[in-house]
């Protein structure tokens, strides 16, 4: 979107979450026709081969595959 498309941007950040509210009159429009994810390219597939995650107790780790986050987190959720 351009300038003149957007009404007001809003930024509710915090350490570990991002949180926008975007105002726009074209964002209906959008929604009808193409769908807010594939405009604002929000969703998408990526190769993944490292992981960097907040691991439970809010720190920054860095994690080999899938496998090994499951099983930090697991006994958590369980």
């Amino acid at each position: 979107m351009t300038k003149d498309e957007i009404d007001e941007i809003r930024e509710y950040h915090m350490e570990n979450r991002v949180h926008f509210i975007v105002s726009s009159p074209k964002l209906k429009e959008i929604e009808r026709t193409s769908g807010i994810s594939k405009y604002f390219k929000l969703s998408g597939s990526l190769a993944a081969t490292q992981y960097v995650l907040f691991n439970h107790e809010g720190k920054i780790k860095r994690y080999d595959d899938e496998i090994h986050i499951l099983r930090e987190y697991f006994p958590l959720r369980g």
